[in-house]
């Protein structure tokens, strides 16, 4: 997997971020990201940022259908907003791009009410422009995934979520529920991060709505035993089965209370960054 960040730069201050804006970074050229897949053998690549549609869009779509031509899988992660007053016929090209690297959108929903989105995001007014863009990549034909980070001010929600899904985003092809990192904007905020206990129930009524509803999802960054029934939807699971090498392999680790669980062969663990901030893992 190669990550390309192509800006620091975001349109949103979102509370949970690990990567904010210093100001400090220099941004790439378009050159120096085809230099970077060239030299890349194979497999996903992720689009990253900060925000990448901040950046020219022509580059942006050349570095797709760069992508697209080596065989690479893109992954192109964006908080979406900006794609709501994208003219139709560059919509049209950038999910063409992506579909023909086999590849998709993830979006960054950190909310189901604009209220909620506001207190998390900083900004008034992308609710909206959020759900009218993942509205138009679907209709587009586009594959897309949301990323639904769980912290402290919306993991009650989560069974709302759910609800908010299956009535205004049928069609997205897969959700990913992960527990905020202790890193970035939310390690000085440790008041963001919830316990592992206080996210157990409210996500796993969640995913049980979302079983009903044929809605599939994904679980990461909370270990195993706090889903218990729906242990296959964490990440960690086919990692740890495939003994594939990650990043779980260095973010988590296992602790004392972790010996004799029974999902112990299929779970990395609590957070390190978690354990930082709550030392007693609950």
């Amino acid at each position: 997997m190669a990550l390309l960040r192509v800006t620091s730069r975001c349109n949103q201050r979102c509370r949970f971020c690990s990567y904010p804006d210093d100001g400090t970074e220099k941004e790439p050229g378009l050159s120096a990201w085809l230099r970077d897949l060239d030299d890349w053998a194979g497999g996903l690549v992720q689009i990253s940022g900060g925000e990448p549609l901040l950046r020219r869009f022509g580059d942006l779509l050349a570095l797709v259908e760069r992508c697209a031509r080596r065989r690479l899988q893109v992954e192109f992660q964006t908080n979406a907003v900006l794609l709501a007053d994208l003219d139709a016929a560059a919509l049209a090209k950038l999910v063409a791009a992506v579909r023909r690297s086999s590849g998709y959108f993830n979006v960054n929903f950190p909310a189901h009410a604009p209220a909620l989105d506001a207190r998390i995001t900083g900004v008034k007014g992308h609710f909206l422009k959020r759900e009218r863009s993942v509205q138009r990549l679907l209709g587009a034909g586009a594959s897309v995934r949301l990323t639904h980070v769980i912290n402290a001010l919306n993991y009650r929600a989560v069974p709302s979520f759910v609800a908010y899904l299956k009535q205004r985003l049928a069609g997205v092809a897969w959700v990913q529920f992960s527990f905020v990192k202790g890193a970035g904007r939310a390690s000085t905020r440790s008041g963001l991060v919830p316990s592992y206990r206080q996210v157990s129930r409210p996500l796993t009524e969640g995913l049980r709505a979302a079983a009903a509803w044929g809605i599939r999802c994904e679980v990461d960054h909370i270990p195993v035993c706090f889903i218990k029934d729906f242990w296959t939807c964490h990440v960690d699971v086919r990692k740890m089965l495939g003994r594939k090498p990650g990043p779980h392999q260095v973010e988590k680790q296992k602790v004392a209370r972790c010996r004799g669980c029974s999902f112990a062969p299929v779970c990395s663990g609590p957070r390190v960054d978690y354990l930082a901030l709550r030392p007693d893992f609950r």
